[in-house]
C-alpha cells in the first residue's frame, strides 16, 4: 500500500535524495507520520529559522518548516481568530524571542500551540553541524544564468538560501501533488532582506523545486510575511516554524560535541532549559495530531562522509 510520502528517486538530489528514503522508511513503519497533503487545491509553505546569530554558543543551524493543507484547515483558523479576539487582541506577533517579557504571549501561547495541532500538515525541522556548511554546492540546484547574480549574494546568504530552497523542494516532492498551487512565505530575513534579493529568491524557489517536483503545479509563488492583510494570517503561519526553530536551536546550545550522539543527550532534559523552549519540545513530541513533526540532524562522519539521524525525542518536558 503507497504512503502519503513519494520517494524522490532520484540519486543527482543526492543529501535530500537520502533525507526522503529515511523518511519513506519510517512511514513505512507508521503510516500516521506523514499527512496525506493532496486533498486540497492550495498547499502553504511557512519556514523560520534558528541559531544564526549563535555562532559561539551553538554547533548547529536550524531551519525549520511547515507545510500545510490551507483548504482543509478551517479549524486553525477559527482557533486562530478566537485565541486573537480573546487573549492577543491587540495583533502583536507570536514569536519565540518576544515570549519572555510579554505576559500578553505568555497567556496565548499554550492555545496558540493547541491551535496549530489542528493544521493539516507537517512541521519539518533540520538541524545541521556548522562543520557541513558549503555541502550543498556540489549537488543539483541553482543553475544557469541567474547562477552569476546569486554568486554576488554574500557567501553566508547564498549558501542558506540553498538550504531553504532544498529542503522546500523535498518537501514538496514528497508532499504535493499534479496541479496544486504552492504559496511559500517567509519573514523578512537575510534571504528575503529587500526586493532584488525577493525576486532572486522567486527565480531560485521555481529554478530548484523543478529538479524536485516532477508535477505541473499551477502556481509556485513567493512572499514575505508583508504581503499579510493586517489579520495575522499569514505571520501565525510563519510563527509555528518560529517557535519550533527557536526551542530547537536553543537546545543546540547546550548541546556538548564530546563524542555522545545529540539523540542520546535528549535523554534527560537538560536542567537550564527555559520553560518557553521545554513546552515548545513538550509540544513537539506529542503525537496523534493533525499536524505531523519531523526534526531529522546532519552530522559529519569520518572520513568525508554525513549521518543522517531522525531526531526522534521521547521527550517529556513542560507543557505550555
Amino acid at each position: 500500500m503507497p504512503g502519503n510520502w513519494s520517494r524522490l528517486n532520484d540519486p543527482e538530489l543526492m543529501l535530500m535524495n537520502d533525507i526522503s528514503d529515511s523518511i519513506a522508511r519510517w512511514e513505512a513503519k507508521d503510516f500516521r507520520l506523514v499527512p496525506n497533503l493532496r486533498g486540497g487545491q492550495n498547499l502553504l509553505v511557512a519556514s523560520d529559522y534558528g541559531g544564526e546569530h549563535q555562532e559561539k554558543l551553538s554547533h548547529y543551524r536550524c531551519y525549520s518548516f511547515l507545510v500545510v493543507d490551507i483548504d482543509n484547515s478551517s479549524q486553525w483558523e477559527t482557533l486562530r481568530l478566537a485565541l486573537r479576539n480573546d487573549l492577543i487582541p491587540d495583533n502583536r506577533r507570536m514569536a519565540f524571542k518576544k515570549l519572555n517579557g510579554d505576559k500578553i504571549l505568555q497567556k496565548g501561547f499554550g492555545p496558540f500551540l493547541h491551535a496549530a495541532d489542528h493544521l493539516r500538515g507537517l512541521s519539518f525541522s533540520l538541524l545541521i553541524n556548522r562543520q557541513l556548511d558549503g555541502i550543498l554546492q556540489a549537488g543539483k540546484g541553482i543553475s544557469g544564468p541567474e547562477l552569476k547574480e546569486f554568486k554576488k549574494l554574500d557567501p553566508g546568504t547564498f549558501e542558506k538560501m540553498l538550504w531553504v530552497l532544498h529542503v522546500i523542494g523535498l518537501l514538496l516532492g514528497g508532499l504535493s501533488r499534479s496541479g496544486q498551487q504552492v504559496r511559500w512565505i517567509t519573514d523578512q530575513d537575510q534571504i528575503a532582506a529587500n526586493h532584488d534579493v525577493a525576486e532572486l529568491l522567486q527565480t531560485g524557489f521555481e529554478n530548484v523545486v523543478s529538479h524536485f517536483v516532477k508535477q505541473n503545479h499551477v502556481n509556485l509563488r513567493f512572499e514575505t510575511t508583508s504581503a499579510d492583510s493586517g489579520q495575522r494570517e499569514l505571520e501565525d503561519l510563519v510563527s509555528v516554524p518560529d517557535l519550533v526553530a527557536g526551542a530547537l536551536a536553543e537546545l543546540c546550545t547546550l548541546v556538548k560535541l564530546d563524542g555522545v550522539p545529540f539523540s542520546e543527550q535528549l535523554l534527560d532534559a537538560p536542567a537550564n532549559l527555559s520553560h518557553k523552549a521545554s513546552a515548545i519540545l513538550y509540544w513537539l513530541n506529542l503525537g496523534g495530531r493533525p499536524l505531523k513533526r519531523l526534526v531529522y540532524i546532519l552530522e559529519p562522519k569520518a572520513p568525508r562522509g554525513i549521518a543522517l539521524q531522525r531526531l526522534h525525542m521521547e521527550y517529556h518536558g513542560d507543557q505550555a
